[in-house]
């Protein structure tokens, strides 16, 4: 017997695919991911790839260029404030 969503449509439906593209279509420009001003490229483009923002978090040197948990902390909030949604954090 075939599982079904929790829309009551079989995987593969297209009906089935509506629930998580709806929540993507709401959420998605909510979300924001952070990374270093040294994060790798690839951290960006995954995010440009996904619809969702990068915010880089300047570093310094005294650090030894570590992300530091003040500043993410920091940034996280002020964009809470605006009503965006922390979704991950890159390396």
């Amino acid at each position: 017997m075939a599982r079904q969503a929790a829309n009551g449509a079989a995987p593969g439906d297209n009906e089935a695919m509506d629930v998580p593209a709806a929540i993507r279509e709401q959420y998605t420009p909510k979300l924001v991911m952070y990374g270093s001003t040294q994060t790798h490229s690839l951290g960006v483009k995954a995010g440009r790839i996904l619809g969702i923002p990068f915010r880089a978090v300047p570093v310094r040197a005294e650090d030894g260029y570590a992300l530091r948990g003040a500043d993410l902390k920091k940034a996280m909030e002020e964009d809470v404030a605006k009503g965006l949604v922390p979704f991950c954090v890159s390396e």
